[in-house]
């Protein structure tokens, strides 16, 4: 952490640095649900391609459990982000 001249802790650096800190865990919280819905619906179009190609409708319950299998995968990337983030606040806290 950054001090000035005397060696005294910078309370105005550590502030900026956590709010940036925790800023970008929010960004970046924002990006994965993003990906999340990109993923969904890339997925829903090409099921929908091969589907035409093959001349056949989408199978309903395939494509719900594909859904429910990619929103459990995110689900856990969250989570792994959420323990992330408090593991980062506790160790700023500490400092």
């Amino acid at each position: 952490m950054g001090k000035n001249e005397a060696g005294v802790p910078n309370a105005g650096l550590h502030l900026s640095l956590r709010n940036y800190l925790v800023q970008g865990a929010l960004v970046e919280q924002e990006i994965y649900g993003w990906m999340e819905q990109i993923q969904t619906l890339y997925l829903k179009l090409t099921g929908e391609v091969a589907s035409l190609r093959a001349g056949k409708v989408v199978d309903s319950e395939r494509a719900a459990e594909l859904s429910a299998r990619r929103a459990f995968e995110v689900d856990k990337l969250r989570q792994e982000l959420d323990e992330s983030n408090k593991k980062a606040k506790r160790l700023d806290e500490a400092l």
